[in-house]
């Protein structure tokens, strides 16, 4: 979660009212401490999070140890019982749970390959349906495109002038 707005430009809506040059430089002022006492706050909120991260890690840490070596338990009595109780039904329902064998393929580069490797062949082999694509407006791309052309893609141009400020840093007081 971030809080702090330090070094963004800022388009505010205007809620008080400011009559000089003087005024504006104090409300700049005020705005950088506000910026410092949130990047305090956030800190703070952070250094929080992390120490309950580490306590939750250190709770955790033994159960998911058990858990590892109860899961790795049932794969060897899996593979050891394959023949006797695996042997007419792949899955067995007990009480608890179930387990079984399960046929599955999993497709991955060759070896001495990379999936980059793989993608690069597919664009060469023109095989477009192995290659997922995300689509997206790229507005950028649109900014120098006339009204006529925007108008053909139902996009139209919004010209604002919109007021922004930025606080310097090092004028702002840390203490």
């Amino acid at each position: 979660m971030k809080l702090a707005l330090t070094n963004r430009r800022i388009k505010p809506k205007p809620t008080i009212v400011i009559q000089n040059l003087d005024d504006a430089d104090r409300v700049l002022a005020e705005i950088g401490d506000l910026q410092r006492r949130l990047e305090d706050i956030e800190t703070s909120m952070n250094d929080a999070i992390d120490r309950h991260k580490d306590e939750a890690a250190n709770l955790a840490a033994p159960l998911r140890d058990r858990y590892k070596v109860l899961s790795e338990g049932l794969a060897v009595f899996g593979e050891l019982q394959r023949d006797n109780v695996f042997a007419a039904k792949r899955t067995i329902n007990l009480v608890f749970g179930v387990l079984g064998f399960r046929k599955s393929a999993e497709i991955k580069a060759a070896a001495g390959k990379k999936l980059a490797d793989v993608l690069e062949a597919l664009k060469t082999h023109k095989f477009p349906e192995a290659i997922k694509v995300t689509e997206k407006v790229n507005k950028d791309a649109m900014r120098d495109w006339t009204d006529d052309k925007l108008a053909l893609v139902h996009a139209v141009r919004e010209e604002k002038d919109t007021f922004w400020f930025e606080v310097k840093e090092e004028g702002v007081s840390h203490g």
